[in-house]
Formats: C-alpha cells, structure tokens, sequence
C-alpha cells in the first residue's frame, strides 16, 4: 500500500488482479492506462 499509494480496497483489488495474473482491471478510481507491476488500470468512461 504505502509503495504504489494505494488506500486499503485499492491495494486489495491490485493485489489479487496481480496474484491471479490478471492483466487488465476496468476502474475508474485509477489513472487510465496506468500500470503497476504488470497489472493495467483501464477507465471505461474515458473516450
């Protein structure tokens, strides 16, 4: 949490996205296109 800045829920969803080596997670509460030790946040609100 305290290396990437993530609040508890957030680090929680990137930590299993990352331990089940998923590669995409759809959110709007990350940057789009931001990636963290091979996990890709991706918004999709954004145009």
């Amino acid at each position: 949490m305290e290396t990437h800045h993530f609040g508890f829920w957030d680090a929680q969803i990137w930590a299993t996205a990352r331990l089940n080596q998923i590669e995409e997670v759809y959110t709007e509460d990350f940057a789009s296109g931001a990636t963290v030790e091979g996990v890709r946040f991706t918004n999709p609100f954004i145009d």
